[in-house]
């Protein structure tokens, strides 16, 4: 049979994870109620995104909170991260706790859009130094005694 833990997807939860293991809001000295943790996963990636309640989706780090060696509950890494600046990843917005049902796709899409716009912005600075670059290279081979055939010097 397959093992059935919580799954932690909002500081509510987790406060009350807290008052069920006896640990105190604080999380102060957890193991005196044999509360300890071990993190299971290959790589730290996105808060809140994963949608699925699939325990390890991707692979990435999951804290599995265990109290008398038994596991009780696990947590998304950036997930904790994240709850706890109260922030959503690259928007610095409080959007307080997530639900797994209250995605605000509008600011996921915002978001996005405003990286893409941030791409094309430094893509066409780069290009315009390119240019500079090479204009000034040119002038540059003009004004050199030993220019290469086809340059004008001045």
């Amino acid at each position: 049979m397959k093992e059935e833990i919580t799954q932690i997807r909002t500081t509510k939860q987790l406060k009350d994870l807290a008052k069920t293991l006896k640990v105190g809001a604080d999380w102060h000295e957890p193991d005196e109620q044999e509360v300890e943790v071990k993190v299971e996963g290959s790589h730290l990636d996105n808060a809140f995104m994963e949608l699925t309640t699939e325990r390890w989706p991707n692979r990435e780090f999951n804290v599995i909170i265990l109290q008398d060696k038994k596991p009780v509950a696990w947590i998304n890494l950036a997930n904790l991260f994240a709850m706890a600046v109260d922030t959503w990843p690259d928007t610095g917005e409080p959007k307080g706790t997530f639900t797994g049902h209250e995605v605000n796709i509008r600011s996921i899409r915002e978001t996005y859009l405003n990286r893409i716009e941030r791409n094309i912005e430094d893509a066409e600075n780069s290009l315009t130094h390119a240019k500079e670059a090479v204009t000034t290279t040119r002038e540059e081979l003009r004004k050199h005694p030993n220019a290469p055939e086809g340059f004008v010097r001045e």
